[in-house]
C-alpha cells in the first residue's frame, strides 16, 4: 500500500483499500482502514476516477466513523457516501460493508422507524444471496437492541445464526451468537451459557480466537 501511495498509483491504492478492508472488518483492524482510506482521499481527490466509485465510497466510508466530529458531520460523510455509490447507480445495501452507512445513520435517526432502518428492511426482502441475507438480518437484529425492540432482536438474530449455519460460516455464527447473548443474558441465563458454550467452541474449531 505505501508503494502505490509513494508512486502516486491512486487506482491501485483505491483496489487497495476496497478489497482488503473486509479481511481488516472480519479482524476488526478499523484503524488501519482509516489510515489507508485517509493517504487514499488525499492522493485522489475530491472525486473518484471513472470505475472506482465503490472503492472511493468506501474510503470515505472508512473516514465517516471519527464520532467525536459530531452527529451531523458523520451524517454528513455518510451522505456523500451514498452520493458517490448512486452516481455509479449503487446502493449502500448491496454492499457487504457499505450497509453499514444504514445501520451508523439508523443509530442517529431520532425515531427507531427512520428511512435507513426501512431499506435495511426492504433489503432483506430483496435479498437474493443467502450470506447478505444473513448479515441484513445480523444487522437489524442489532438495530432492535439498540431500540429497545429485545424479542425482534432476538428473532433476528436467530434467523442470522439459522442462515449462516446453513452457508457454513463460522465468523459469521459467532456474530450472531454474540448478537443473541448479549440480549438473552437478561431473561435467559440457561440459554446464554449455552450459546456461550456454542459460540466459544465454534471459534476455537473456525480458528476465530481473538477475532470475534
Amino acid at each position: 500500500f505505501h508503494w502505490a501511495v509513494e508512486r502516486r498509483d491512486a487506482a491501485l491504492a483505491l483496489e487497495l483499500v476496497e478489497y482488503s478492508q473486509w479481511y481488516w472488518a472480519l479482524d476488526e483492524h478499523w484503524q488501519q482502514t482509516n489510515r489507508w482510506s485517509g493517504q487514499v482521499l488525499e492522493l485522489v481527490g475530491d472525486a473518484p476516477p471513472e470505475g472506482y466509485e465503490v472503492a472511493y465510497a468506501s474510503c470515505l466510508f472508512h473516514c465517516s466513523g471519527e464520532m467525536g466530529l459530531g452527529r451531523a458531520a458523520v451524517l454528513e460523510r455518510l451522505d456523500r457516501v451514498e452520493q458517490v455509490l448512486a452516481g455509479a447507480g449503487l446502493r449502500a445495501e448491496d454492499h457487504p460493508v457499505l450497509i453499514l452507512c444504514l445501520v451508523y445513520r439508523s443509530m442517529a435517526d431520532r425515531h427507531p422507524g427512520g428511512r435507513a432502518r426501512v431499506r435495511l428492511e426492504e433489503s432483506v426482502r430483496e435479498q437474493g444471496d443467502p450470506w447478505a441475507r444473513a448479515m441484513a438480518y445480523l444487522m437489524l437484529s442489532l438495530l432492535d437492541a439498540v431500540h429497545g425492540e429485545a424479542d425482534r432482536a432476538v428473532e433476528r438474530a436467530t434467523t442470522a445464526l439459522e442462515s449462516m449455519r446453513e452457508v457454513g460460516d463460522a465468523w459469521g455464527q459467532c456474530n450472531a451468537i454474540v448478537h443473541l447473548v448479549d440480549v438473552v443474558r437478561y431473561t435467559d441465563l440457561e440459554r446464554c451459557r449455552r450459546l456461550l458454550d456454542e459460540g466459544i467452541a465454534l471459534a476455537r474449531r473456525g480458528g476465530l480466537d481473538g477475532v470475534v
